[in-house]
């Protein structure tokens, strides 16, 4: 039996993996145990270590797609997603588990309501803090959030796909932020998830310094990408400061400076990245954080009228202006017309003497420049003793003598 003719799952784990075979041997065995119809999807992100062999020998009947080119965590996700049979992507860490069976029931249950697009599911960070993190306040209610870790999280794929999935620039260590505004900004929200937790037992083989580097990096890239002014250019100097103040408390300063520079970098280089979010969105998101500092969270019906209606923003038609400025535009050109009209003088057809407009004389870079012409369609020409001159462009129209 083909993939194409399986059963259409519940939900798809997909696991990203790259040279941590023995980490994803736990993660699989607690994956197979969960309820329900569920399809296991690896993607070997170009291991080196036989982990598509100890797959296919171990686990026949999970599903595995190799990759040669190491691209990196969020281009793999986005692969994951199209490769994902599911209507629900469940992600977990290849050196993450589930603690019961349950927890992927549990968590599609959650998704119950349209503004829900994700469930950020319980876990914790074995040895490195004992807290629960991502967990509703209290089972009752909806409660939700603006950002998660991709540790443990489950999202509507037609949603992943309605917002084009993570941002492969941004690689690794900020990647669920770039899609948590994205969600945001098309309306959807986060559910802080009620299901028993994920223990993550962080692994060995991690790179501080790719850490420390793409973190730093991916917050100039992100604020500058999302924020709108002036906080895009206000919380990347912020996220900076944090930055080397951490760099000197764990002595890898110079991984944060390295990352600060690449980002300040990423940002000059490209000016045109800018999509910034509404100000709505950008409250709401910090409303939000505010709440999960204090420990507590927004209920979706607080957020849900504020957000703006499902689906893409719509995108300002061809050649106008970005906001702010196109609500300065009309009155500046407004402004521009009554200036022109108290203090222009009348400038007429040289053929038939009709006043076509009333400008105003500028010397620019040498040159006569007159300000004005709004309305009329004039033809403007330079005569033989360098006198410009104006006329109707169409003669036929124009009220010549007889």
């Amino acid at each position: 039996m083909t993939v194409d003719t399986l059963p259409t799952p519940d939900a798809t784990i997909a696991i990203i993996t790259r040279n941590r075979k023995d980490e994803l041997r736990r993660a699989l065995r607690s994956s197979l145990e969960q309820e329900g119809t569920i399809e296991i999807l690896v993607l070997d992100d170009g291991s080196t270590d036989g982990t598509e062999a100890m797959v296919h020998d171990e686990f026949p009947q999970v599903r595995v797609v190799r990759f040669d080119d190491d691209a990196d965590v969020a281009a793999r996700r986005n692969d994951a997603a199209e490769l994902a049979r599911g209507e629900v992507i469940i992600s977990i860490d290849d050196d993450a588990v589930f603690t019961s069976p349950t927890i992927v029931a549990d968590t599609l249950r959650d998704l119950d309501h349209p503004r829900l697009a994700a469930v950020a599911i319980p876990f914790i960070d074995v040895g490195v803090r004992p807290e629960v993190q991502q967990a509703a306040p209290d089972p009752d209610g909806q409660w939700v959030t603006t950002i998660f870790r991709a540790t443990a999280y489950a999202i509507r794929r037609d949603v992943y796909a309605e917002i084009g999935g993570y941002t492969p620039e941004i690689q690794q260590f900020g990647e669920e932020w770039d899609l948590s505004l994205k969600l945001l900004e098309a309306g959807y929200l986060i559910r802080l998830g009620r299901s028993d937790v994920i223990h993550h037992h962080t692994s060995t083989k991690r790179s501080y310094r790719r850490m420390d580097v793409y973190q730093r990096r991916n917050e100039w890239l992100i604020c500058w990408m999302y924020f709108p002014l002036p906080w895009a250019l206000l919380y990347p100097v912020v996220y900076s400061v944090k930055g080397v103040r951490e760099g000197v408390r764990t002595g890898r300063l110079r991984n944060m400076l390295e990352g600060i520079w690449a980002g300040a970098k990423g940002v000059l280089r490209a000016p045109g990245i800018r999509r910034p979010m509404t100000r709505t969105s950008f409250r709401i998101d910090q409303q939000a954080r505010a709440r999960l500092r204090a420990g507590t969270a927004l209920r979706l019906e607080e957020a849900e009228g504020l957000l703006r209606p499902l689906g893409p923003p719509p995108k300002p038609p061809a050649g106008g202006w970005p906001a702010p400025a196109d609500r300065l535009h009309a009155p500046m050109r407004q402004a521009r017309t009554q200036l022109t009209f108290a203090l222009g003088r009348p400038v007429r057809c040289e053929v038939c003497g009709e006043v076509l407009f009333r400008g105003i004389p500028v010397v620019w870079r040498g040159r006569l420049k007159l300000f004005g012409a709004e309305s009329a369609r004039v033809r403007v020409d330079w005569d033989k003793m360098n006198r410009m001159t104006f006329r109707h462009v169409d003669l036929d129209r124009c009220g010549r003598p007889g």
